[in-house]
């Protein structure tokens, strides 16, 4: 028996959004090698560093008649279906959002062997990067290989061009881990389908079913995961002069499709409610670009704290065309200060990867072949 990771993402013509998703990955690799991520110290006021994560402030006023980030509106906006967040500064610029992300509560809850886990054991290895903890779950001499694959746009480095590869290596059993913010993403439900892991999409979708010998199971996106809040609470905080007397808004991408909708609103809710908690905000709340709810959201905390000034943070895996273009939009007029930043590359996501793959690879352990059903496609 040999486990493999795959780790999914997006895509992007553009070359830092590639090199901030590989960076992740390459992180996750080491530290399912035995090592602690980056070998670097993880301890900040949220639980650990921020050093890669965004940087600045963008107060409306300043923001406004900024010039456009090109590489951001370049790499994105030609029709690119990307779920997706920004590590620039971002500028306020003009045009609409185009495209939609979402996923699929069955991809990631009863079909996943991972759902809802917290093993302590697992947490523990990613918080001290103890390499017998690893060893433990893996088992005795087992090689966990980590690979990275892309929906779209990264040509040679396609789910296809993933599988194929850990299976070349010679991996028995995989988990494929979906790099996308929320259960709402249509992305992670058609690439759920297209693994083999259900019979049915919830939506039509361009994939085809992918070739998988290996034995699958389907992880669970970010959503309101506690490394996730983490990383967005060391975003807010830049922008926080006291909390105490402030709002949070957290905006994500969202969907026009109701079931997929209600996904992406509660995860995100619940995503505000944990980065208010870390940072000590007096009210929170989520919105969503589709539908779009930003300038709602905001009057509502407005009317429940009149005197309170808005911090917005963007919920988004990567920089982009949304971060860049789209959110400040939508912030226009409403007299929020607006954090530029995203959820990569900040180690907490490494975290996030690993704590996920050491779960999986503990339920591995405890099951063996005989434990682990089949869900691949051929």
């Amino acid at each position: 028996m040999k486990p493999g990771i795959l780790v999914i993402s997006h895509g992007s013509r553009e070359k830092e959004w590639v090199e901030r998703v590989e960076e992740t990955v390459a992180e996750a690799r080491r530290a399912l090698s035995g090592l602690q991520p980056g070998g670097r110290k993880t301890q900040t006021t949220f639980g650990r560093n921020a050093d890669a994560a965004a940087k600045g402030v963008c107060d409306e006023g300043a923001c406004a008649g900024q010039a456009n980030d090109e590489r951001a509106a370049d790499g994105n906006a030609a029709g690119e279906r990307a779920d997706s967040g920004s590590t620039a500064v971002v500028r306020a610029v003009d045009g609409s959002a185009t495209g939609g992300s979402s996923t699929d509560e069955r991809a990631v809850g009863s079909r996943s062997s991972v759902e809802g886990a917290t093993d302590e054991r697992a947490a523990g290895a990613i918080a001290t990067g103890e390499e017998s903890a690893i060893q433990g779950a893996a088992g005795e001499g087992t090689a966990v290989e980590v690979e990275g694959a892309y929906l779209e746009l990264v040509e040679g480095r396609l789910i296809q061009d993933g599988i194929d590869r850990l299976e070349a290596a010679g991996v028995t059993h995989l988990l494929a881990i979906p790099l996308f913010l929320s259960t709402g993403s249509t992305h992670v439900d058609e690439i759920g389908w297209a693994l083999g892991a259900y019979p049915k999409p919830r939506r039509e979708t361009e994939l085809q079913r992918m070739r998988v010998r290996a034995r699958l199971t389907y992880g669970r996106p970010l959503a309101n995961d506690p490394e996730v809040a983490d990383a967005l609470a060391d975003l807010a905080a830049r922008a926080s002069a006291n909390p105490a007397d402030e709002s949070l808004l957290v905006i994500g991408h969202g969907s026009d499709e109701p079931w997929f909708c209600e996904a992406w609103e509660r995860e995100l809710r619940g995503l505000a409610d944990r980065i208010a908690e870390r940072v000590g905000f007096a009210d929170a709340a989520a919105a969503t670009l589709r539908p779009d709810r930003v300038a709602q959201q905001a009057k509502r905390l407005l009317n429940r704290r009149p005197e309170s000034r808005i911090v917005a943070v963007p919920a988004f895996v990567s920089g982009g065309y949304f971060t860049a273009k789209v959110v400040p939009e939508r912030l226009a007029g409403l007299g929020c200060a607006y954090v530029p930043g995203s959820i990569i590359p900040h180690p907490r996501v490494t975290d996030w990867i690993v704590r996920q793959a050491l779960e999986w690879l503990e339920q591995l352990k405890r099951t063996g072949d005989a434990g682990m059903e089949n869900d691949g496609a051929t």
